[in-house]
């Protein structure tokens, strides 16, 4: 099977034949295309799937090989330094997993900046957020006086309870 692993389209390969099984297109990719392209290439190079044998007809990233035998395919990675070619599953000279890692994820990974966030986005979220803990804290507090209500009358029958009188007396098993 060749599966992408973004939008989860899925075919079958067989000499010179394609068969779609899974149409996929729908998903795009969760960041930047290029740095989702470089997590499949290098799980691919790692040996953590197949190897990248083609682009995704329905969104352009990369298609792995899985449960089959395949051969690589030439892969242009776009890069924050430039484009890298990936030729049968060797990264070029002078050029490791590990930095390349490091490169692109500083580079292109998503964060979360509070310049980012607009006032009345932060006093809209904060008021909700307000708002969804409301019932949360009136339902603790209903639980604390029906707990102490039934502790006071269930554990000790002889109390007085104010506006109702002496306590309830159960009977026995």
């Amino acid at each position: 099977m060749i599966r992408c692993r973004v939008c989860y389209r899925t075919e079958k390969w067989a000499e010179g034949s394609r068969e779609v099984v899974v149409e996929g297109g729908g998903r795009k990719p969760a960041g930047h295309p290029s740095l989702v392209a470089w997590r499949t290439v290098r799980d691919a190079l790692s040996g953590e799937t197949g190897p990248v044998v083609g682009a995704c007809a329905a969104c352009g990233q990369p298609m792995v090989a899985e449960g089959q035998e395949a051969a690589w395919v030439d892969w242009p990675l776009e890069t924050p330094d430039g484009t890298l070619m990936i030729r049968d599953g060797v990264l070029p000279a002078g050029s490791d997993i590990a930095t390349l890692d490091a490169r692109m994820e500083e580079a292109w990974a998503e964060r979360l900046r509070l310049a980012d966030i607009k006032p009345g986005q932060a006093m809209f979220t904060g008021g909700l957020m307000t708002l969804l803990m409301v019932p949360v804290a009136v339902w603790a507090l209903a639980v604390c006086v029906v707990t102490g209500f039934l502790y006071m009358v269930l554990m000790d029958p002889s109390a007085t309870i104010p506006g109702i009188g002496q306590g309830v007396t159960l009977p026995g098993p």
